[in-house]
């Protein structure tokens, strides 16, 4: 069975930088989910909040994952870097379970702010609520993940090295 990897972790963990090159190296499929929401819906991720609030872009980002998954079901190896409250949803979660493998890149929280809060990112908006949000997801992370790397005590080569092994090991050799 072709490999399906999932890179989750706090928004500015790295998940679609370190996804990218893993899929680039391996020949595979990379998809930002955050991105695939935003062609499918039509609208940049701060209008669905806007227009449908956060609740209305948690259903895309399921309906999006679910449709990602059935895709990659079709044998086709596959590297997903969900957005970061993606699988805060228990639905999300036990819809992943034994249909993928789970990678979290665990960041520090001050560094995580430093790399998004100048964005457009409608969670990272303030500090103090980010770091709430930074705590409260933490544990959800853990409990996903097949594998943990801290993604901001190695370089993304090492990063891309560490999960490229772990899913060739986990997958039989498969690439």
């Amino acid at each position: 069975m072709a490999p399906v990897l999932l890179l989750t972790g706090f928004m500015g963990s790295g998940k679609s930088t370190v996804g990218r090159e893993v899929a680039r190296r391996q020949g595979w499929k990379f998809i930002d989910l955050d991105r695939q929401i935003v062609a499918e819906s039509g609208m940049d991720i701060p209008s669905i909040f806007q227009d449908e609030g956060e609740t209305g872009f948690r259903r895309w980002e399921s309906n999006v994952l679910r449709n990602v998954l059935e895709q990659a079901s079709s044998g086709e190896s596959v590297v997903v870097a969900l957005g970061g409250g993606a699988l805060v949803d228990p639905a999300n979660r036990a819809l992943v379970k034994g249909r993928a493998i789970v990678a979290y890149l665990e960041v520090d929280c001050a560094e995580a702010w430093a790399r998004v809060h100048r964005s457009d990112r409608p969670l990272a908006k303030d500090r103090g609520e980010f770091e709430l949000l930074f705590e409260s997801r933490r544990s959800t992370y853990e409990e996903a993940a097949d594998l943990t790397i801290c993604s901001e005590d190695r370089s993304i080569g090492d990063t891309v090295d560490k999960i490229i092994s772990y899913v060739v090991a986990r997958c039989g050799g498969e690439r």
